[in-house]
């Protein structure tokens, strides 16, 4: 071993392939980090911290004996254990481990994790040996300094980039900025703790209202099917109007089944239910809320959150969009009539019409609430039914 040619590349590199040709010279080729061949350079460099590949069926206990010298140690062979054959399918088939890999204490402490296996099916009578110097991944315990946009609803943080900006005028903008980080990300810390507590305070309120409030729509707007729901409160009995308003719902004019029953089952009301259960849940859950109420919300937002129940509920399939359900007629009509009125004076007055038996059916109106699935992401990303949808929209 005593013709070594090496090859090196610019300062930094602490690494390096030692590779033995049948000459018996012996080339190092420095790599990087990403195990990147470098330039060559024909000064010698230090064997320490340089991973080597050895490849030379002679000698190998004196040349052993070379790299113990120079604490170097043998990386093991993950795969088939032989590199080397001759002779195969015949009765003087041999296969022999030639080529080695030997790597130094400092280099074998900054990777590792490296590998080395056999690369098969060469056509050579040699298998290539891959190294693959994998980094280990360490944390030095710092954290990356991240501004909270909640910070700028406080006077105090412009208080101290002011201060911070202003102190050194002659310092330079990366020095004052590095001052600014160091300052909020200190102040910061205390901040963002106070206002853990203070969501946490403010949702453990919270929860009392919205439990309440949920527990009231769940008893006086629920329906006669299971998980179905209707906006109470609609006018049986008026004479003076198309379609009986639903001022509870804020959609007062939108069209509902034409005549109001306890058999109704509103698509939107369904849905904004389905919204409060699933966010009364995550509030039960952060705040580790382990009472009953909060596994009743868990239960109920995976009801809601039923698909196929949904459907069945709600989904016309001939028009290929979420109606509400109820007792409906189209044929319905305001005709001029002639109507008693005071001192039994006759006036002229638009009465309610009706042509045709009203049925329980799904009431074909096309309109917000058909996409109130589609809002509330009940309808998975991957269903046909979102691109009708998005095609009603259109």
């Amino acid at each position: 071993m005593s013709n070594i040619k090496e090859a090196g590349a610019s300062n930094g590199v602490n690494q390096g392939i030692l590779s033995a040709s049948p000459n018996r010279n012996i080339n190092i080729v420095a790599i990087d980090q990403d195990n990147n061949s470098l330039k060559r350079d024909p000064q010698l460099l230090e064997l320490e911290n340089k991973a080597l590949v050895i490849n030379d069926p002679k000698r190998r206990r004196k040349d052993m004996r070379v790299l113990e010298d120079i604490a170097l140690q043998d990386l093991p062979l993950n795969g088939h254990q032989f590199t080397w054959e001759r002779g195969r399918n015949t009765a003087a088939w041999i296969e022999i481990r030639l080529d080695r890999v030997v790597v130094s204490s400092s280099w074998l402490s900054r990777f590792p994790l490296a590998k080395l296996y056999t690369k098969e099916g060469s056509s050579s009578d040699h298998s290539p040996i891959c190294l693959e110097p994998i980094v280990k991944q360490t944390w030095n315990g710092k954290k990356c300094f991240r501004f909270e946009n909640a910070w700028l609803t406080k006077p105090l943080c412009y208080q101290i980039v002011k201060d911070k900006w202003e102190y050194d005028r002659a310092a330079n903008i990366t020095h004052k900025v590095q001052q600014c980080v160091e300052k909020l990300a200190v102040w910061g810390r205390e901040i963002t703790g106070c206002f853990k507590k203070q969501i946490s305070s403010f949702l453990e309120r919270a929860f009392v209202r919205l439990n309440a409030w949920f527990q009231w729509f769940n008893t006086t707007q629920s329906g006669k099917d299971e998980s179905s729901y209707y906006w109470h409160g609609r006018d049986n009995t008026t004479i003076r109007q198309l379609n009986p308003q639903t001022l509870t719902s804020r959609f007062d004019d939108y069209p509902r089944a034409s005549h109001p029953n306890d058999e109704e089952r509103h698509v939107d009301l369904r849905c904004w239910m389905s919204l409060a259960a699933d966010s009364l849940h995550s509030i039960s859950d952060f705040l580790k809320i382990e009472s009953v109420r909060g596994k009743e919300y868990k239960l109920m937002s995976k009801v809601f959150s039923d698909f196929e129940l949904l459907n069945q509920m709600h989904f016309d399939k001939s028009f290929g969009a979420y109606f509400d359900f109820g007792n409906h007629t189209e044929k319905v009509r305001l005709s001029w009539k002639l109507v008693d009125g005071p001192n039994n004076i006759l006036s002229r007055q638009l009465i309610r019409e009706v042509l045709e038996e009203p049925i329980l059916r799904f009431v074909p109106h096309i309109g917000y609430v058909s996409l109130f699935p589609f809002i509330w992401k009940i309808v998975p990303a991957v269903s046909c039914i979102k691109f009708t949808l998005i095609n009603h929209i259109s």
